[in-house]
C-alpha cells in the first residue's frame, strides 16, 4: 500500500481518478505545526517551538501511514509546501523504517503525476528554512507591536504582520503622495486631417509633439507645454497656413498576447474588468478549481506545464492552424511552485460549460482565452507614422500615427462577444488613402486645457498590483490582506 499526502482535499478526488486503487490519500489541511499561540517560542538561537495546532490529523495521519511502507509527500512544490513536507517527515511519522519521497507536482494532472513518480526527489532543506525563516521572522516583526496596537486601539483583534504592516505603509505613502501633490497646467493642441479630396471613416489626428526644439508631452523626457498665448498663435497659424507633410514612414509592429495568468493578474485584471473585489475572484477561481475546471488558482507563475502546452498546441492546430501556434513555457519569480493558472482542458471553450455559474463562467472564459492566446503568435501590424509642419514655421511638428491590422494572429483565439483586435485601428481602405496621401485638408483643430493628474488611491486591484510589484506576500495573502486592512 502507498499513501501520498497532499495539503488540499479538493486535490484528492483528482487524484483518485488515474492511480491504481492500491493508493491511499490524506490532506494536511495545510501547516501541521505553527510557533505556539501564547509566547514568542523563539529561543535567543533563533531556533523555533513547533508545536502542534491539530493533534487530531496528525494522530489521523500517523494512522494511515502505519500500513503504507512507501509514503509520497505531494505538499505544494513551494516554499511553504517543502515546510509542510518536512512537518510531515520529522515531526509526524520520523520514523527510519518507512520510505519517505518529495513529490513535487506543477500541475495535478495524469502525465505530470506519472512523470514525477518516476524521479527520486528529496526535501530541499533550504527551501525548509527559507520557510523557518519566513515564519520567524513574522513574528518577531508583528507579535509585540500587534499588543501595543491593540492596547493603542482598546481593540482587539489587530495584527502587526509582516504582510499587513508593509501593505498598510505603502497604501500610506501614497496617500502623502497624493496630499503632496500639485497639478500643473498645461495644454495639447491636436489637429484633425483628412487626405486632400478624399474621406476616412476614422478620425485622423495629429498632436503637437515639438516646439522650438523642445519635445512636447507628459513623459519624463518631454516638456509640458504651459505657455497659452504661445499654443493660441500655433492653433491660429495652423488654421491660416495648414500644415504640410514633412517625413512619412512605414513599418512593421508586433503585439504579443500576454503570459497566462498568476494569481496577482488574474485578481488585478478581474477589478478591472469585471469590478469584483479581490475576495470574490479568490472565491470563484476556487470554486472552478474544485470543479476541476482550472489548475491551481494561487500561483506565483506564469510558466505553463509541458503538459498545458502540448494541449494548447493541440487546441490551436486543430481550430486555427499550426502556422498560428508559438510555443512558450512562460517565465516564473524564485518563489514559484506551481504552474501558472490555466483551463485544466484546453478544448473546453467556455461555451460548452455546463452546470456553472455566470461569473463562473465569465472568469473561466477569461482564464481560458489568455491560456489559449498565450501560445500563439503575435498580432502584427502596418503601422504609418506622419510628421507634419505648419507652412513657414518649421519650428513646430506635429505627429499622427495610424495602423491597421495585417496579421490577426492571438487575437483569432476569443471569447463571444469579444472584438478581434481591441486596440483602435484604421480600416486597410483608410490606411492605403493615409500611406498614399502627400496632401492634407484641414478639418478642426482642438486645443484642450489640461492638468498633470498625480497618483490616485489604490483600488483593491491597484493594492494587488502594487504588493506583486514590490515584493509583499505570496498569492495565498493577497485577498486575506486587503480584507484584513479594510476592517
Amino acid at each position: 500500500m502507498r499513501l501520498m499526502i497532499v495539503e488540499s482535499p479538493s486535490k484528492i478526488k483528482t487524484l483518485r481518478d488515474f492511480l491504481p486503487t492500491d493508493w491511499k490519500f490524506v490532506s494536511t489541511y495545510g501547516h501541521l505545526y505553527d510557533l505556539p499561540k501564547k509566547g514568542l517560542g523563539i529561543d535567543s538561537q533563533y531556533k523555533p517551538e513547533w508545536v502542534s495546532h491539530n493533534p487530531k490529523n496528525v494522530k489521523y495521519i500517523r494512522q494511515q501511514a502505519k500500513n503504507c511502507r512507501d509514503i509520497y509527500l505531494a505538499s505544494d512544490p513551494d516554499r511553504e509546501g517543502e515546510g509542510i513536507a518536512w512537518q510531515v517527515a520529522e515531526l509526524v511519522l520520523n520514523n527510519p523504517n518507512k520510505n519517505i519521497h518529495r513529490l513535487r507536482l506543477e500541475s495535478i494532472s495524469s502525465g505530470e503525476v506519472k512523470r514525477k513518480l518516476a524521479q527520486e526527489q528529496q526535501l530541499d532543506m533550504k527551501m525548509v528554512q527559507a520557510q523557518w525563516a519566513r515564519r520567524l521572522i513574522d513574528r518577531l516583526a508583528g507579535y509585540k507591536v500587534s499588543g501595543l496596537l491593540m492596547q493603542a486601539f482598546n481593540r482587539g483583534g489587530l495584527s502587526a504582520g509582516r504582510v499587513q504592516s508593509a501593505t498598510l505603509a505603502k497604501i500610506v505613502e501614497r496617500d502623502h503622495e497624493i496630499k503632496a501633490f500639485e497639478p500643473e497646467t498645461h495644454y495639447l493642441l491636436q489637429v484633425k486631417l483628412t487626405p486632400e479630396k478624399k474621406k476616412l471613416t476614422t478620425n485622423f489626428w495629429v498632436d503637437l509633439i515639438e516646439f522650438r526644439g523642445t519635445r512636447i508631452g507628459t513623459k519624463k523626457t518631454e516638456q509640458l507645454m504651459t505657455d497659452q498665448q504661445a499654443v493660441k498663435k500655433i492653433q491660429t497659424d495652423v488654421k491660416q497656413r495648414g500644415l504640410i507633410l514633412q517625413q512619412k514612414d512605414q513599418a512593421q509592429t508586433t503585439t504579443n498576447p500576454a503570459s497566462a495568468f498568476d494569481s496577482s493578474r488574474l485578481l488585478s485584471t478581474a477589478a478591472q474588468l469585471f469590478k469584483w473585489p479581490v475576495g470574490k475572484t479568490m472565491q470563484i477561481a476556487q470554486q472552478l478549481y474544485e470543479k476541476g475546471l482550472i489548475t491551481y488558482h494561487r500561483s506565483d507563475s506564469n510558466r505553463i506545464s509541458r503538459e498545458g502546452c502540448a494541449a494548447a498546441a493541440a487546441f490551436i492546430r486543430d481550430n486555427y492552424g499550426k502556422q498560428y501556434h508559438n510555443w512558450r513555457w512562460g517565465g516564473g519569480g524564485d518563489q514559484e511552485g506551481h504552474e501558472a493558472i490555466r483551463a485544466k482542458y484546453a478544448g473546453l471553450e467556455p461555451e460548452q460549460l455546463h452546470s456553472v455559474s455566470k461569473s463562473q463562467k465569465k472568469l473561466y472564459s477569461l482564464i481560458w482565452q489568455r491560456y489559449i492566446q498565450s501560445q500563439m503568435i503575435p498580432a502584427r501590424w502596418d503601422t504609418l507614422k506622419l510628421l507634419l509642419t505648419i507652412k513657414g514655421r518649421f519650428e513646430v511638428l506635429f505627429r499622427g500615427t495610424a495602423r491597421t491590422i495585417k496579421e490577426l494572429g492571438f487575437y483569432r483565439c476569443k471569447i463571444k462577444g469579444s472584438r478581434n483586435a481591441p486596440e483602435k485601428a484604421f480600416s486597410r481602405a483608410d490606411f492605403i488613402k493615409l500611406k498614399k496621401a502627400d496632401n492634407f485638408q484641414l478639418l478642426q483643430t482642438k486645443l484642450k486645457e489640461l492638468q498633470t493628474s498625480g497618483p490616485t488611491e489604490y483600488s483593491e486591484g491597484g493594492v494587488v498590483a502594487m504588493m506583486r510589484r514590490e515584493g509583499i506576500g505570496r498569492p495565498s495573502t493577497y485577498a486575506a490582506t486587503i480584507e484584513r486592512l479594510k476592517t
